[in-house]
Protein backbone atom coordinates (compact mmCIF):
# COMPACT_ATOMS: atom_id res chain seq x y z
CA UNK A 1 0.00 0.00 0.00
CA UNK A 2 2.80 2.42 0.83
CA UNK A 3 4.21 2.08 -2.68
CA UNK A 4 0.92 3.18 -4.28
CA UNK A 5 1.26 6.74 -3.02
CA UNK A 6 3.28 8.27 -5.93
CA UNK A 7 0.90 6.84 -8.54
CA UNK A 8 -2.10 7.98 -6.51
CA UNK A 9 -0.82 11.57 -6.50
CA UNK A 10 -0.62 11.54 -10.28
CA UNK A 11 -4.11 10.04 -10.52
CA UNK A 12 -5.64 12.76 -8.35
CA UNK A 13 -7.51 13.39 -5.16
CA UNK A 14 -10.05 10.57 -5.54
CA UNK A 15 -7.26 8.02 -5.89
CA UNK A 16 -5.44 9.43 -2.88
CA UNK A 17 -8.62 9.25 -0.85
CA UNK A 18 -9.16 5.61 -1.84
CA UNK A 19 -5.55 4.70 -1.00
CA UNK A 20 -5.79 6.22 2.48
CA UNK A 21 -9.24 4.73 3.10
CA UNK A 22 -7.85 1.30 2.19
CA UNK A 23 -4.76 1.88 4.34
CA UNK A 24 -6.97 2.82 7.30
CA UNK A 25 -9.00 -0.34 6.83
CA UNK A 26 -5.85 -2.46 6.70
CA UNK A 27 -4.46 -0.79 9.83
CA UNK A 28 -7.74 -1.49 11.61
CA UNK A 29 -7.25 -5.22 11.04
CA UNK A 30 -3.50 -5.39 11.83
CA UNK A 31 -2.27 -7.36 14.80
CA UNK A 32 0.03 -5.85 17.44
CA UNK A 33 3.28 -7.12 15.86
CA UNK A 34 2.38 -5.60 12.49
CA UNK A 35 1.50 -2.28 14.10
CA UNK A 36 4.83 -2.26 15.95
CA UNK A 37 6.69 -3.03 12.72
CA UNK A 38 4.97 -0.52 10.43
CA UNK A 39 3.57 2.35 12.51
CA UNK A 40 6.54 4.63 11.83
CA UNK A 41 6.42 4.17 8.06
CA UNK A 42 2.66 4.69 7.93
CA UNK A 43 2.88 7.83 10.07
CA UNK A 44 5.69 9.20 7.90
CA UNK A 45 3.57 8.60 4.79
CA UNK A 46 0.68 10.45 6.42
CA UNK A 47 2.93 13.44 7.15
CA UNK A 48 4.10 13.41 3.53
CA UNK A 49 0.47 13.38 2.41
CA UNK A 50 -0.43 16.23 4.77
CA UNK A 51 2.27 18.26 3.01
CA UNK A 52 0.21 18.17 -0.21
CA UNK A 53 -1.54 21.35 0.94
CA UNK A 54 1.80 23.15 0.75
CA UNK A 55 2.97 21.43 -2.45
CA UNK A 56 -0.30 22.00 -4.35
CA UNK A 57 0.16 19.34 -7.06
CA UNK A 58 -2.02 20.08 -10.10
CA UNK A 59 -3.64 16.63 -9.95
CA UNK A 60 -5.12 17.30 -6.50
CA UNK A 61 -8.17 19.52 -6.83
CA UNK A 62 -9.79 19.04 -3.41
CA UNK A 63 -7.11 18.93 -0.72
CA UNK A 64 -9.68 18.96 2.10
CA UNK A 65 -11.10 15.58 1.06
CA UNK A 66 -7.61 14.10 0.83
CA UNK A 67 -6.63 15.50 4.23
CA UNK A 68 -9.79 14.06 5.77
CA UNK A 69 -8.87 10.58 4.51
CA UNK A 70 -5.28 10.97 5.73
CA UNK A 71 -6.43 12.15 9.16
CA UNK A 72 -8.86 9.25 9.44
CA UNK A 73 -5.99 6.87 8.70
CA UNK A 74 -3.80 8.59 11.29
CA UNK A 75 -6.59 8.30 13.84
CA UNK A 76 -7.04 4.57 13.23
CA UNK A 77 -3.28 4.13 13.55
CA UNK A 78 -2.83 6.18 16.70
CA UNK A 79 -5.70 4.42 18.47
CA UNK A 80 -3.70 1.19 18.12
CA UNK A 81 -0.49 2.67 19.53
CA UNK A 82 0.73 2.69 23.09
CA UNK A 83 1.67 6.01 24.65
CA UNK A 84 5.36 5.21 24.30
CA UNK A 85 4.87 4.53 20.57
CA UNK A 86 2.69 7.59 20.00
CA UNK A 87 4.72 10.22 21.83
CA UNK A 88 7.74 10.21 19.43
CA UNK A 89 5.37 10.45 16.47
CA UNK A 90 3.62 13.45 17.99
CA UNK A 91 6.95 15.15 18.62
CA UNK A 92 7.99 14.36 15.05
CA UNK A 93 4.80 15.95 13.73
CA UNK A 94 5.40 19.10 15.78
CA UNK A 95 8.93 19.35 14.35
CA UNK A 96 7.49 18.74 10.86
CA UNK A 97 4.98 21.58 11.27
CA UNK A 98 7.63 24.01 12.52
CA UNK A 99 10.38 23.06 10.09
CA UNK A 100 11.58 25.39 7.37
CA UNK A 101 10.53 24.23 3.93
CA UNK A 102 12.78 26.49 1.89
CA UNK A 103 15.69 28.85 2.38
CA UNK A 104 13.64 32.04 2.00
CA UNK A 105 11.18 31.25 4.80
CA UNK A 106 12.16 32.41 8.27
CA UNK A 107 9.66 30.09 9.90
CA UNK A 108 7.67 26.99 8.98
CA UNK A 109 5.02 26.89 6.31
CA UNK A 110 1.55 28.17 7.19
CA UNK A 111 0.12 25.30 5.11
CA UNK A 112 1.90 22.79 7.33
CA UNK A 113 0.58 24.54 10.42
CA UNK A 114 -2.95 24.36 9.03
CA UNK A 115 -2.56 20.64 8.36
CA UNK A 116 -0.99 20.10 11.79
CA UNK A 117 -3.85 21.90 13.50
CA UNK A 118 -6.34 19.70 11.61
CA UNK A 119 -4.42 16.64 12.75
CA UNK A 120 -4.36 17.73 16.39
CA UNK A 121 -8.06 18.57 16.27
CA UNK A 122 -8.95 15.17 14.78
CA UNK A 123 -6.76 13.28 17.25
CA UNK A 124 -8.17 15.12 20.27
CA UNK A 125 -11.68 14.23 19.14
CA UNK A 126 -10.70 10.54 19.10
CA UNK A 127 -8.40 10.28 22.12
CA UNK A 128 -9.10 10.99 25.77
Amino acid sequence: MLKLYPAAIEAGDKSLTIVFDMLGTIIGTMDRSSIVAFHGKVFDLCLVALDLRRQSPPSVQNIDVVEKAVLNTMTVLTLKLTESMFKPLLIKSIEWAESEVDETASSGSIDRVISFYGMVNKLTESHR
